[in-house]
C-alpha cells in the first residue's frame, strides 16, 4: 500500500555547517546513502579531511575519522548541533503544509522549533532545528514527514537512522539527515453505525456466516444478526466475576466452527481467568467446558485463533512485572494449545509457554501468510505494539520487537487487515485507540519496519475493539456501539 503524499517527491540532502562559516560553505549531497554524515567549519582546528570513508566503518567521512566514534559508526556531535534537512514537492502550497516528526530513541514528539525556508522560486524548503534537550551519551535520531487533512493525519516512512554520541562542548554544528514524505490523501476510509445500545463492550468476533459475537466485560455476549438487526443475547455468564477490570476479556471462535460450532471465551472468575468453550446454536452459546482455569493473570488477557489452527491465550502480568520472566508462573506468557486445551505434539517439551515478557495484552494478530505476529498492550503511558516472528523457535528464544507507538495512543485491540474491498487498508495493520481516540493504520516493510501510519476517524471516539470477518471486512467497536470500515463515498 502506498500512502505518498500524490505529488510529493522526497529530494533531502545532508549538510553540516558551522553557524561562522560563510554562505558559500561547503555542503555535502548524501542522496544515494542512509544519511551519515557530519561536518564542521572549513578552516580552523577543527578542519578535517572530507573525502573518503572511516577505516572499518560503513559510515561516509564529512568530518574525519575523529568525528567518528571508533568500533561504533556513532557521529560525535554537542548539544548545540542543529538538525537540518530539504524538502521538495510538486507546488509550494503543498511542501509548504507538511509537518515533521522527530523521533528520539524511537520516542516520537511533533517539531516544533524548525525554521523552513523557501528555496528561491522552487516548491522547496530548507528547514533548520535546534537539537531538543537530550542526555550526553549514545541516543538514534530519526524523521518523518507528516500531511494533515481535516480528518486523518499521515505520518510517513522515517529516515535512515542517525546514530550520535552526544558529548560535552560547545562546538556549533548542524547535522543533516534524509527526511522522508507521506503523502497527501489518508485512506478514503469511512465507518457505518450497524449496532448501539451496547454495554462495556470488551471483544468481538465473527462467525463464518457474517454473525458478529460480542463481548461485555459484565459477562454477557450479544450476536449481531445482521444489517437492521439488534444484537440480542446469546450468553449471560453466571460464573463471572465484573469487578473494576474484572469480567469477561476476550472471545474466539474456532477456525473449524462449520463442524464444531465452538466458541471460546476468556473470562475472570473467583479464582482467577477461566477459558471455556461453548457449542453455538442458533444464535445461543451452550454446553460449557472448562479447558483452563484459576490461571494467574487477572484482569488482562486475550484469545485468539492463529493461522495453525491453535488457540493462543495472552496473559497479563497479574500487577506483578517480574512474573513476566518467571518461568515457574503462566503470569506474563503467551499459551498455545490444542482447541480442547491439550498441549500440541509439535509444542517443546514442558508448559504450552510461545511468549514471555506480557504484562497487560490486549490484541493478537498474524499477517496473512502467518509468518509474523503483532500483540498489543496497555501501558502507563498509552500502549505498545510488538511484533515477533511467528516460527516455531522455543519461547526462551522469542522476544517482542517494540514497535513504536504515539504516546498517549493506547492500544487496545489490534488486527492485519485483509479487504481487498478497501485496497488502502489490505495488508496493513489496524491498532484501536482507546485513549486518544479512532485507529492507528501501520505499513510494514519486508523486513518488519514500520514504513508509514496514518491516523484514522478520530471522531469516533475510544476504539476498544476490533474484528475481521472472513471476507476481510473490518468492524470496530467503542464501548457502546459497533461500526463496519467502507470505502468512503459508497
Amino acid at each position: 500500500m502506498n500512502l505518498a503524499v500524490r505529488g510529493i517527491a522526497v529530494c533531502s540532502e545532508m549538510r553540516l555547517s558551522s553557524p561562522a562559516m560563510p554562505s558559500t560553505s561547503r555542503t555535502f549531497g548524501l542522496l544515494a546513502y542512509v544519511g551519515l554524515a557530519v561536518a564542521s567549519s572549513g578552516s580552523g582546528p577543527d578542519s578535517h579531511d572530507r573525502s573518503g570513508s572511516v577505516p572499518g566503518s560503513d559510515v561516509p567521512s564529512a568530518f574525519g575519522a575523529q568525528s567518528i566514534v571508533p568500533g561504533t559508526g556513532e557521529i560525535r556531535i554537542t548539544r548545540n548541533t542543529r538538525l537540518q534537512w530539504s524538502q521538495s514537492a510538486e507546488t509550494p502550497d503543498a511542501v509548504a503544509a507538511l509537518g515533521y516528526v522527530l523521533y528520539v530513541d524511537e520516542e516520537p514528539a511533533d517539531v516544533q522549533t524548525a525554521t523552513c525556508t523557501p528555496v528561491d522560486d522552487l516548491p522547496e524548503l530548507t528547514c533548520d532545528m535546534p537539537l531538543p534537550p537530550i542526555t550526553t551519551g549514545s541516543h538514534t535520531l530519526a524523521i518523518a514527514a507528516v500531511a494533515s487533512t481535516p480528518t486523518h493525519r499521515v505520518i510517513g516512512p522515517r529516515s535512515d537512522t542517525l546514530r550520535v554520541r552526544v558529548e560535552s562542548g560547545t562546538r556549533a554544528e548542524t547535522l543533516g539527515f534524509h527526511a522522508s514524505s507521506p503523502a497527501a490523501a489518508a485512506p478514503a476510509v469511512t465507518a457505518v453505525p450497524v449496532a448501539d445500545g451496547l454495554h462495556d463492550v470488551r471483544d468481538m468476533a465473527a462467525l463464518p456466516d457474517g454473525r458478529l459475537l460480542i463481548a461485555e466485560r459484565g459477562g454477557s455476549v450479544r450476536v449481531w444478526m445482521g444489517p437492521g438487526t439488534t444484537p440480542a443475547f446469546a450468553l449471560v455468564l453466571d460464573d463471572v466475576v465484573a469487578a473494576g477490570e474484572q469480567g469477561l476479556l476476550s472471545v474466539a471462535v474456532d477456525p473449524a466452527f462449520a463442524s464444531s460450532h465452538h466458541v471460546f471465551l476468556l473470562y475472570s472468575t473467583t479464582e482467577g481467568l477461566r477459558v471455556a468453550r461453548f457449542e453455538e446454536t442458533r444464535g445461543r452459546l451452550h454446553s460449557r467446558a472448562i479447558l483452563l482455569d484459576a490461571l494467574p493473570a487477572v484482569p488482562d488477557g486475550v484469545l485468539r485463533f492463529g493461522p495453525d489452527g491453535r488457540l493462543y491465550v495472552a496473559l497479563g502480568d497479574g500487577g506483578h512485572p517480574d512474573a513476566a520472566r518467571d518461568r515457574g508462573t503462566l503470569a506474563g506468557k503467551l499459551l498455545r494449545v490444542n482447541p480442547d486445551g491439550t498441549s500440541p505434539d509439535d509444542q517443546p517439551p514442558g508448559l504450552p509457554i510461545r511468549l514471555s515478557g506480557l504484562h497487560q495484552p490486549t490484541g493478537m494478530a498474524w499477517n496473512a501468510d502467518g509468518s509474523r505476529m503483532w500483540v498489543s498492550e496497555r501501558t502507563p503511558a498509552g500502549g505498545t505494539l510488538g511484533m515477533a516472528a511467528a516460527d516455531g523457535r522455543p519461547a526462551e528464544s522469542r522476544d517482542l520487537v517494540a514497535v513504536g507507538m504515539p504516546p498517549g495512543m493506547g492500544a487496545a485491540s489490534v488486527l492485519h487487515c485483509t479487504d481487498r474491498d478497501i485496497p488502502s487498508l489490505d495488508g496493513t495493520v489496524l491498532v484501536a485507540a482507546d485513549r486518544r481516540g479512532g485507529l492507528l493504520q501501520l505499513t510494514f516493510d519486508a523486513d518488519g519496519r514500520v514504513s508509514s501510519t496514518a491516523s484514522l476517524l478520530d471522531d469516533l471516539g475510544a476504539i476498544r475493539s476490533l474484528a475481521a470477518a472472513d471476507t476481510g471486512r473490518v468492524y470496530v467497536a467503542s464501548a457502546d456501539r459497533v461500526w463496519r470500515l467502507d470505502r468512503a463515498g459508497r
